[in-house]
């Protein structure tokens, strides 16, 4: 087996949690950690996955042992695209390094393919930045010293596909048809910039065609969506005084004020409200609307509506001073303790059984 060791000297590496202008090496970006930058573009990188991509962590194949894939040689950074194209085309198989890659739609993005032999080698040098964004944001670390060989999608020959030893910056020629792990990586715009969605606020495009250049720009401009809603269906007891229940929610800045409809009828006095949701008791039947709305940038729109139902049915409502009456004309049969046991003892617990079938749980402090 045909062993190529790389050395490397004098590299600085600089990462940097850039949220507001342009991703660097160390970023979490657009699905992936940012492990290359473009040395012509610096606007163009690479990321890669925060999880591998084989099945069990016990590897897959590189796939066509004996074939050799036209076109699948390429060695640069960014030729792994390529190369996974090539592998796919040339080895009919959704079992192997290549596919897992191809197939993957990791973090929402569908355009993962197998790294080639210089983008692997900037993963392995990278690998320990790799492994803390990755970990920060869900996914996991590479695996470990004497089990980090990872697939390369460089072809050597028929028999051999080159893979890395991560932990050791070390690509070696390994048979196509023996296991090793998968990590895939995209293609990534590194120009930070940013939309604004009113409903959820700022989002990166992932094209570099944003809006706004910088975060804080986009959430200083993207104000919320201004709204409205109300709901509730309530329905209360004519002769019980207890009060049904209208819930106003809202999206956008407090103060917020508004005016509600009840039957189409607007009533007079607006309401100025600053907690959201915001309740509105009442023993008001009818139909309730929003009438308007504003919050403290502008105005909003309404949505949504509510009931209340006044029941006036005497068996449904009964009044209270029947209610007491029956409590006053039931009787006390058994007086017994927590454990059913009959009782007269004073200051502990104990259950009254009544006539009617109610229990009530008492202390009396003798």
């Amino acid at each position: 087996m045909m062993k190529k060791i790389i050395f490397i000297t004098s590299i600085l590496f600089i990462y940097s949690n850039n949220l507001y202008s342009q991703a660097v090496v160390g970023d979490f970006h657009q699905g992936g950690v940012v492990f290359w930058v473009d040395p012509n573009d610096n606007t163009q990188g690479m990321v890669c996955d925060i999880n591998d991509l084989d099945t069990f962590g016990i590897g897959v194949e590189w796939g066509c042992y004996g074939s050799f894939i036209n076109g699948a040689d390429g060695a640069i950074a960014g030729s792994g695209e390529q190369n996974t194209i090539d592998i796919i085309n040339g080895c009919n198989s959704n079992n192997i390094a290549a596919a897992f890659c191809s197939n993957s739609n990791a973090q929402g993005y569908n355009d993962w393919f197998l790294p080639g032999e210089e983008a692997m080698f900037w993963i392995s040098m990278n690998r320990s930045v790799i492994d803390n964004v990755a970990i920060a944001n869900g996914g996991s670390a590479f695996a470990g010293l004497g089990q980090g060989d990872y697939w390369t999608s460089t072809e050597h020959n028929e028999f051999y596909a080159k893979y890395q030893d991560v932990q050791m910056v070390m690509i070696s020629n390994g048979f196509k048809n023996a296991n090793r792990h998968v990590r895939a990586v995209r293609k990534a715009n590194l120009i930070a910039s940013w939309d604004c969605d009113p409903v959820i606020g700022c989002f990166d495009p992932s094209n570099g065609q944003g809006v706004f250049t910088t975060l804080i720009d986009c959430q200083n401009n993207c104000l919320p969506q201004v709204a409205s809603f109300i709901s509730g269906n309530d329905t209360i007891c004519y002769n019980q005084n207890i009060d049904a229940e209208i819930m106003f929610s809202f999206t956008g800045q407090a103060p917020f004020t508004f005016t509600y409809n009840i039957n189409g009828i607007t009533q007079l006095l607006p309401i100025t409200t600053s907690i959201n949701p915001y309740t509105l008791f009442t023993q008001q039947a009818g139909f309730y609307t929003i009438n308007s709305f504003n919050d403290a940038i502008g105005t909003g729109t309404v949505a949504g509506e509510a009931s209340v139902t006044v029941n006036t049915d005497p068996v449904d409502c009964p009044s209270l001073s029947i209610f007491m009456e029956n409590t006053r004309n039931k009787k006390i049969f058994k007086v017994t303790d927590l454990l059913g046991r009959e009782t007269n003892k004073t200051n502990t617990p104990l259950l009254y059984l009544y006539d009617d079938g109610t229990v009530e749980k008492r202390i009396v402090i003798e």
